[in-house]
């Protein structure tokens, strides 16, 4: 085990079998977001430390309103496991389009995998699945890619275009 920030965490490390596609010992599969929280809040820091816009922001994702997306059936949660630990996750958010309220579509809200599982095309394999999950609900997808960690050859090879670049500008307005 690990320690970090007063929490334990369960050392992850790379299966040892050579072969990079397929680990015998990982499987990825829906998951409610009410049984995975806590584990992504886990996994999610390193996550956000990885690709954090502002750290001066700090990082205190709201997981009530994650959980409160389950109550509408507004999120998809993909994960990857080894053995029975949580490596990675992929969360899609659904709403109504904001130009058109009968167009539903899904935000690729967060992917992220710990970095000894980054082989074997584990991120394709989990949106592929999600995709899946969705296609009959919504009319696309979106998704965003950061400066800092860009996941924008993932995204062209899952057949997503550049449609948008997204800007930030903090006013600093001590809120």
């Amino acid at each position: 085990m690990i320690e970090r920030k007063g929490e334990e965490l369960p050392q992850l490390r790379k299966p040892s079998d050579h072969v990079r596609t397929e680990c015998s010992s990982c499987t990825i599969q829906i998951e409610a977001i009410s049984s995975v929280a806590e584990e992504i809040a886990s996994l999610s820091m390193s996550h956000f430390e990885a690709i954090g816009i502002n750290p001066k922001y700090g990082y205190s994702p709201n997981w009530a309103e994650y959980l409160s997306y389950e109550l509408t059936d507004s999120i998809v949660v993909v994960t990857l496991r080894y053995k029975s630990t949580l490596v990675g996750y992929c969360m899609y958010l659904i709403g109504a389009y904001k130009h058109n309220k009968n167009v539903l579509y899904a935000d690729l809200d967060a992917i992220w995998i710990s970095p000894a599982f980054r082989s074997g095309f584990y991120a394709m394999k989990m949106m592929r699945l999600g995709e899946e999950k969705l296609k009959d609900r919504v009319s696309f997808v979106t998704a965003t890619s950061s400066k800092k960690y860009p996941i924008d050859p993932l995204l062209l090879r899952r057949g997503f275009e550049e449609a948008e670049v997204l800007y930030w500008k903090a006013l600093d307005n001590g809120k």
